[in-house]
């Protein structure tokens, strides 16, 4: 299955992704921060004068699974204390059964679009209420989703920064703060929010081998530039 989909509406139903062990930790900085904010502003400034404007932000690629399934137990972090909600809920909070996802690709622009939409504005349904609160998107190491729990004001006490990747979570939260753009009303927040501001949802077959994405995937490569280039040819010709 694959779908364009609207950002925001990636985490405002009972879909929860999952970032799973295989993949390395949160690498974006300030160049690939510049870039989607530039992006955004790029876009919001379009929406102006068509309000039909599309722009795409780039494909992730995610599979299913369930809470017996072997990939959930082989790629996730059992420790982890979301994940171990999840596995003794069967995925059913709230008396909601939940599509929980692994992000094989794209983990770096889910992570950044939603500290955005939080820091435009916070909605609930981002989270799954209940004692504790379970974000919509779980990063892994459990260090660095610690600190994102803390830095989404989950948790009240800060972790120690050991690692680059909590730093640079930290980092972008601290970034997206000083965007004066970036708040709720704003034309920045009013795209974010539209379906105008669309990605590629790939979602794989169940059963499909991941073995192209253990070996493959975009780790450290730059990929925006392509991205970029599609984004190009998918805008009308004529605004």
């Amino acid at each position: 299955m694959s779908d364009f989909t609207a950002v925001s509406a990636l985490f405002s139903g009972t879909d929860i992704f999952v970032i799973p062990t295989f993949q390395r930790p949160y690498f974006w900085e300030d160049a690939q921060w510049d870039d989607l904010l530039r992006d955004i502003r790029f876009a919001a400034g379009r929406l102006k004068t068509n309000w039909n404007t599309t722009h795409y932000f780039g494909t992730i690629h995610t599979i299913k699974v369930e809470p017996d399934s072997q990939l959930f137990e082989t790629f996730t972090d059992q420790e982890n204390q979301d994940i171990k909600i999840l596995r003794e809920s069967n995925f059913v909070l709230n008396g909601k059964s939940h599509n929980v996802h692994l992000v094989v690709d794209g983990q770096q622009r889910l992570i950044s679009f939603y500290t955005l939409l939080e820091h435009c504005q916070h909605l609930e349904d981002r989270f799954i209420s209940g004692d504790p609160f379970i974000p919509k998107l779980i990063l892994n190491p459990r260090t660095d989703h610690a600190h994102w729990r803390y830095l989404l004001k989950l948790d009240k006490t800060e972790p120690v920064l050991e690692t680059k990747s909590q730093k640079r979570l930290h980092t972008m939260f601290e970034t997206y703060k000083r965007q004066t753009g970036f708040t709720n009303g704003t034309p920045e927040h009013q795209f974010l929010i539209r379906r105008n501001a669309t990605i590629m949802w790939v979602e794989l077959a169940p059963g499909m081998t991941l073995s192209p994405f253990l070996t493959f995937n975009d780790r450290g490569k730059d990929l925006a530039k392509l991205d970029k280039l599609i984004n190009h040819w998918l805008q009308p010709v004529v605004d």
